[in-house]
């Protein structure tokens, strides 16, 4: 869990990098392998006083001996430039007693970095206009599947009209998230994920 964003003082990992804030991982469990948390940061005060990119192009997350970590922003929830940007990152190990973490940003040439699919061993935001090939899916009748503004959307007037699945081959104690509504048509339905 994320305890807070605080003061930094491991050394620099790039000096084409202008800021970064501490990010201390508490933990009281177990040691973790592997391991995705969730980080919370404000974009939206960081892109209005100029030291962050508009798009978050420019953040990088690094253990606490400057390794770079692999992340991904979650997107419409809310996304770059808002007062809680959710950042997904996964760290090799976390001890018993926690860890530090640092989020480096003001960079205004850094490539994008954020990667769903180097976060999670299942990853699909629903980027482009078409269902990808992770995915096995039927449609039949008056029902279809079509992929928008990051959203995969399911229409069917009965149970067999429209219908996706992948196949995931995680460890039984793995834990799928995804999110979705269901938007009433009657007599059809349409789900969104």
């Amino acid at each position: 869990s994320l305890l807070h964003l605080g003061g930094a003082e491991a050394a620099w990992f790039n000096e084409d990098w202008g800021y970064r804030q501490r990010v201390d991982i508490t933990n009281a469990g177990s040691a973790q392998t592997d391991y995705q948390i969730a980080i919370t940061l404000g974009t939206s005060t960081l892109i209005t006083a100029g030291k962050m990119r508009a798009d978050c192009n420019d953040i990088r997350i690094t253990d606490i001996n400057g390794k770079l970590l692999p992340y991904w922003i979650e997107s419409n929830n809310p996304g770059c430039n808002a007062t809680a940007t959710v950042f997904w990152t996964k760290i090799p190990t976390i001890s018993t007693t926690g860890d530090t973490l640092y989020i480096y940003y003001g960079n205004s040439q850094a490539n994008a970095y954020s990667d769903g699919d180097k976060v999670f061993q299942f990853f699909d935001d629903f980027t482009g206009s078409s269902v990808s090939s992770k995915w096995t899916q039927t449609s039949s009748g008056t029902g279809g599947i079509s992929v928008s503004g990051g959203y995969a959307e399911l229409k069917y007037v009965s149970s067999t009209d429209a219908n996706m699945h992948a196949i995931f081959s995680g460890s039984p104690t793995e834990v799928i998230e995804f999110r979705g509504i269901q938007l009433m048509q009657s007599p059809s339905y349409r789900n969104r994920i």
